[in-house]
């Protein structure tokens, strides 16, 4: 008679990051002296609104005066997004053969301090690309809608700058992926 824990199988995270050494901390004990795998997941919502909670007390912690308010904004939003980042990432990263596992014991604290804010980032595209790669509400082209692509392209630099980086990076994505 097969056990419930025996029909529990592993599964091999949606994507697969190669990371350099250089994108984890020199003052890290265990920085790695070769490349290495880090598997990515998709985040439940529980997750992510976590990560958006702890973002939140971080910046309390360092830009809410006395008085409650704010006293550099533009910081606060900087290290807001910094923060969730950081915390999606630990989430997200994965066993490179098992979701299940995770990359980092305690990733929540460890990835500060593993891995620099580029290893951190790199990290984050990988798993935006991924997101944008599995999710319902991103379009698969076809053949008419790559010519469309290519024609909408021209009036990229139309659009904001923060836009302008994310279509940059997500064609850059696509361009890594088929080997150019």
């Amino acid at each position: 008679m097969t056990t419930l824990s025996a029909l529990k199988r592993t599964t091999r995270p949606p994507r697969v990051a190669i990371l350099s050494p250089s994108a984890f901390a020199d003052t890290w004990e265990s920085k790695p002296t070769a490349d290495v795998a880090v598997g990515l997941r998709l985040l439940s919502e529980r997750e992510l609104q976590t990560a958006k909670a702890e973002a939140s007390k971080s910046i309390e912690k360092m830009y809410v005066g006395d008085d409650g308010e704010i006293f550099d904004h533009e910081k606060a939003v900087e290290a807001w997004n910094d923060a969730l980042v950081r915390w999606a990432v630990a989430y997200a990263t994965c066993d490179p053969n098992d979701v299940t596992k995770p990359y980092f014991d305690f990733a929540e604290d460890v990835i500060a301090v593993a891995l620099t804010p580029q290893g951190i980032r790199r990290l984050w595209d990988e798993w935006r690309v991924l997101v944008e790669e599995t999710s319902p509400l991103s379009p698969e082209l076809d053949a008419e809608g790559i010519a469309s692509l290519v024609g909408a392209l021209c009036r990229l630099d139309a659009l904001p700058p923060s836009a302008q980086r994310r279509v940059r990076r997500l064609l850059g994505a696509c361009l890594t992926e088929l080997g150019a």
